[in-house]
C-alpha cells in the first residue's frame, strides 16, 4: 500500500507551507504593502506551484493515468485547499480576511498548473519513463 508521506513528500511540504502561508499575520512581513495586485499575482503562483508538484509527483508513482484521479486530485484537490484556505483565514484568525477575488486568483493559478501538467509534465515524463 502507497502512503501519502512515502510518494507525495514534496505535496504534503508545499500544502503546509501553503497552510502557513495563508494563515500567518502578515503585519510582521509587509512586503509591497501598497500594491495589491501583488497579493492576487502571489495567490497564482503559489497555486500554480503546488498544482505542478502535485502532477510531477502524481505521474512519477502511477504509470497509468485515470481521469478520475486526475479531476480529483490534481484539480479539484488544489482548487479544495484554496477554498478551505480563504474560508480558515476568514473564520479561524482575526488578522487575516477571506476574499472571493483571492479564491478565483488561486484557481487561475489552479487551472495553469493543471494545464502544465497535461500538456509539459505528462508528456515530458512518459518520453522518459518509456524504453528507448
Amino acid at each position: 500500500m502507497k502512503t501519502w508521506h512515502k510518494y507525495y513528500p514534496l505535496s504534503i511540504l508545499l500544502v503546509l507551507i501553503a497552510c502557513w502561508l495563508s494563515l500567518f499575520n502578515p503585519a510582521e512581513y509587509e512586503l509591497f504593502e501598497d500594491i495589491h495586485i501583488w497579493d492576487k499575482l502571489t495567490h497564482s503562483i503559489m497555486y500554480l506551484g503546488v498544482t505542478i508538484v502535485f502532477w510531477y509527483e502524481y505521474l512519477l508513482n502511477h504509470s497509468e493515468f485515470r481521469l478520475r484521479d486526475i479531476i480529483i486530485f490534481l484539480i479539484v484537490g488544489p482548487a479544495l485547499l484554496g477554498g478551505l484556505l480563504e474560508l480558515a483565514q476568514e473564520h479561524l484568525t482575526t488578522v487575516r480576511s477571506g476574499d472571493w477575488i483571492d479564491f478565483y486568483a488561486d484557481m487561475i493559478g489552479v487551472v495553469l498548473g493543471a494545464a502544465a501538467g497535461w500538456w509539459i509534465e505528462r508528456p515530458l515524463i512518459q518520453r522518459y519513463r518509456s524504453p528507448k
